[in-house]
């Protein structure tokens, strides 16, 4: 059996690659969990200076997997109590498991390093959540991307309802939840939910150029701002203003910052080591 979950470190950039492709990358308990840890490591990881998620195969991800019986995991005792039906989990199982996972995305939603997503064929429903809480969307221009949960009789999980506000609105948002229209790449960055299409073969080398800059960038500063982005989703001004007077500070001092100067008076490129 083939891993369900690859990681790849070069360069700073760490590729997180779901990779259960015979099913569109459904994402079901053991790849939840992988991926879950994998974001944790990632996060916690100093040479880790920018994520990629990517799935392998013909699609980013078909969402939840439908077919998926789950497993007991040792790390939460919750799910040690079984259903009736033998292998599959209760109720309780089911919403424990589902806030674990949408914890999981936004981790990496606020981790301090830029994040990517890397999007190709299908994007649904979860998958279109994981999607949505990296800082930046590359599609193919032949994705399609759809939230799908009303389609199977579902409201939402992993944080959706969240996200999706955030990036294209309150009301665009309840006419993707409520419709579920399958959208293209380009007319999902017409309304911000990807940040560019581009031809299919050209995605990698667009993927590949944006995690490159971003590793080489002034990861002190990335992570401040992702810092202070966080707290404006949930905070008023003073308090933001507050944040940005405490970490532009923070920043000034850093080893970035004083490489930054010197390059400018040097009239040469910054060389940012990330401290």
């Amino acid at each position: 059996m083939s891993d369900v979950l690859l990681t790849e470190l070069v360069d700073g950039v760490m590729t997180i690659t779901l990779n259960r492709p015979e099913v569109r990358n459904a994402l079901n308990q053991p790849l939840f969990l992988r991926l879950t840890r994998a974001i944790e490591d990632a996060g916690d990881d100093p040479d880790v200076r920018c994520v990629v998620i990517a799935g392998a195969g013909v699609a980013f991800c078909g969402g939840g997997d439908l077919n998926s019986k789950g497993v007991a995991d040792p790390d939460f005792p919750i799910n040690a109590k079984q259903s009736r039906e033998e292998g599959w989990p209760t109720a309780e199982m089911r919403s424990d498991r589902l806030s674990r996972y949408g914890q999981a995305f936004y981790r990496l939603h606020v981790m301090g390093k830029p994040t990517i997503a890397r999007l190709q064929g299908s994007v649904v429903g979860a998958g279109l959540s994981l999607a949505l809480a990296c800082d930046f969307r590359i599609a193919a221009e032949d994705t399609k991307i759809i939230t799908g949960f009303v389609d199977v009789g579902y409201s939402g999980d992993c944080g959706i309802s969240y996200y999706l506000p955030l990036i294209v609105g309150p009301a665009r948002a309840r006419e993707l939840l409520l419709l579920s229209p399958k959208l293209t790449a380009a007319e999902a960055a017409a309304m911000q939910l990807v940040t560019r299409a581009v031809p299919a073969a050209e995605l990698d080398a667009e993927v590949g150029a944006l995690a490159r800059r971003l590793a080489g960038g002034p990861t002190i500063a990335y992570r401040y701002i992702k810092r202070n982005l966080a707290l404006a989703e949930q905070a008023n001004f003073h308090e933001v203003l507050e944040a940005e007077t405490i970490t532009q500070r923070m920043a000034a001092n850093s080893e970035d910052h004083k490489e930054a100067v010197t390059a400018f008076r040097e009239k040469r490129k910054p060389v940012f080591q990330g401290r």
